[in-house]
């Protein structure tokens, strides 16, 4: 039977996600959906489109959409999703139950809590299972709302800081991690021509490779600007 992988290796598949990166991909969504508001959303009453982004359907769609950008769903996943696949119940099923099991375990991290907002429902993990019509389970799972704690509001502020942050200058040295190469003491990385204002830490080989090319093996060697080579190491911002 498809779909086999997730059943079998699913403790071990929940356990090796990268939760954190997960929601780095989310943070957009949850922002907009949990109190930033968006294109249809009233700072009196609330949300006023026709896609509630604090229902936990919601959730599961921009959950979806994370994994499949992320490559960490299989090829035959991807094609039931596209419509492409066999029609196998089973395998629907997987994809929903592995969705079930991501929020489950936001909860469980302490970055979500879940409601219902309707009050004859049951509490907040009740069983959408059983005899029920598809569109009953949908509408349930549109009624189950979702809310950031504080802990996942956290996460999300500080994950936007050091974006932010890593996005400030090169000029000098600090300890917040950035995507950005910069001179220094370190050597993380290939070597760069010289340039007024980088640390001097000389790439002595590199250096005279470039003096030998320009004027072959001669003693004494003459050393110009344009020979100097320094090392590369991984920027850290001081802001």
């Amino acid at each position: 039977m498809r779909f086999t992988t997730y059943t079998k290796y699913k403790g071990r598949w929940l356990d090796a996600l990268n939760l954190e990166a997960l929601l780095e991909m989310l943070s957009d969504f949850l922002m907009d959906g949990g109190f930033a508001g968006g294109a249809h959303y009233h700072p009196y009453w609330g949300w006023s489109g026709t896609d509630d982004p604090n229902s936990t359907d919601s959730l599961k769609h921009a959950l979806l959409k994370a994994l499949v950008e992320s490559g960490q769903l299989t090829p035959d996943m991807i094609e039931e999703l596209r419509g492409e696949g066999e029609g196998d119940q089973s395998a629907q099923q997987q994809i929903a139950q592995m969705l079930d099991d991501l929020i489950q375990r936001m909860v469980e991290a302490g970055y979500i809590n879940l409601e219902t907002g309707n009050p004859q429902l049951p509490g907040a993990t009740y069983d959408v299972t059983g005899h029920g019509k598809i569109d009953e389970a949908k509408q349930a799972a549109q009624q189950m709302k979702f809310n950031l704690t504080q802990k996942g509001m956290g996460f999300l502020g500080h994950s936007a800081l050091k974006g932010l942050m890593s996005a400030i200058g090169k000029a000098n040295a600090g300890a917040h991690d950035t995507p950005h190469l910069a001179t220094g003491i370190e050597a993380e990385a290939a070597s760069k021509p010289y340039e007024f204002g980088d640390t001097l830490n000389l790439d002595i080989p590199a250096t005279l490779k470039n003096a030998i090319e320009r004027e072959g093996l001669s003693v004494p060697l003459d050393l110009e600007y344009g020979d100097l080579m320094v090392h590369q190491a991984e920027y850290r911002s001081s802001c």
